[in-house]
């Protein structure tokens, strides 16, 4: 996909995809949710154009109604305020109150360190993109590996902006908003220091020296609790070898 500029999406540029035509298509699964309160997100192809669903329709009714409307509207509304801006999914409108359609990106999430093929003009974009974003009034808070896309022309694309931050108009909401863009400066610090050292600036080298204490603690929390004894991954893993131990293998197992 080429790195140029979106047009406005107020209005989606393509008609909405209806959840009957859905049905008639083979879904490829981008993300599954893993819990009750994520969403599924699925590529499919239609007329001769491929679009990305972000979709609760598999929930419970009660999570759908209460909760996934919720989280679907406060996305879309992050994202159309960033309508426009190269480098963020452009909306193609919504499929029904359960799921809506953007754009799909041709590009991958970014590497591994040990084969990574990162040169620094992709973090020279990837910080432009930042700061556009930030121009606008929103604050990702979530810019980690799997939330990075890049092209084959070393073009940085974000996405999922389920928790990402609005500004609004109190100066509370101005408030969280800058403590947002002061984490997603960090976190693209933190991604040229494992990438591109070389590239990294004296101010950042110190930002990095002297990581505010919320950000260690959430960082320690995660790699120390979250990721070995509550990723939900881990819990099904764990789940069907005590299964595989007191019942054995599944008839219809391969």
């Amino acid at each position: 996909m080429a790195n140029t500029p979106h047009t406005s999406t107020s209005q989606a540029e393509h008609p909405t995809v209806s959840r009957d035509v859905l049905k008639r298509l083979t879904p490829v699964w981008v993300h599954r949710g893993r819990s009750l309160g994520q969403a599924d997100v699925c590529a499919y192809e239609t007329e001769g154009r491929r679009l990305v669903v972000k979709d609760f329709r598999r929930r419970p009714w009660w999570v759908r109604r209460w909760w996934g409307r919720w989280v679907l509207r406060r996305e879309w509304a992050r994202l159309e305020r960033l309508q426009g801006i190269s480098g963020i999914p452009r909306l193609l409108g919504w499929v029904d109150a359960d799921a809506f359609a953007m754009e799909w990106i041709e590009g991958d999430r970014l590497p591994r360190r040990k084969d990574h093929f990162l040169r620094p003009i992709f973090f020279e974009r990837l910080e432009r993109l930042v700061a556009e974003m930030h121009a606008r009034g929103v604050g990702h808070g979530d810019l980690r590996r799997k939330n990075i896309l890049v092209d084959k022309g070393q073009n940085p694309y974000l996405i999922d902006f389920a928790t990402a931050c609005l500004a609004g108009p109190k100066r509370r909401h101005r408030h969280i908003l800058e403590r947002y863009c002061a984490v997603d400066r960090l976190k693209v610090a933190e991604l040229k220091q494992a990438y591109c050292p070389d590239s990294l600036t004296n101010d950042e080298r110190r930002s990095l020296d002297r990581l505010p204490l919320l950000l260690r603690f959430g960082s320690l929390v995660r790699k120390r609790v979250y990721r070995p004894f509550i990723k939900p991954r881990r819990w099904r893993h764990r789940w069907e070898r005590l299964r595989r131990f007191l019942f054995g293998r599944r008839p219809d197992a391969k």
